[in-house]
């Protein structure tokens, strides 16, 4: 079962991130969710 979790949530990020909703931070190498607030100014 985690297994499939670990997979379901890979493939979850996979997709926030062909969204545009993750970016890479340079400080950490993990992606962070960008501020939605903050996108369109």
């Amino acid at each position: 079962m985690r297994n499939l979790d670990i997979t379901d949530t890979r493939e979850k990020l996979f997709g926030y991130a062909k969204a545009g909703l993750l970016t890479a931070s340079s400080a950490t190498g993990l992606p962070q969710v960008e501020n939605l607030e903050n996108k369109g100014k």
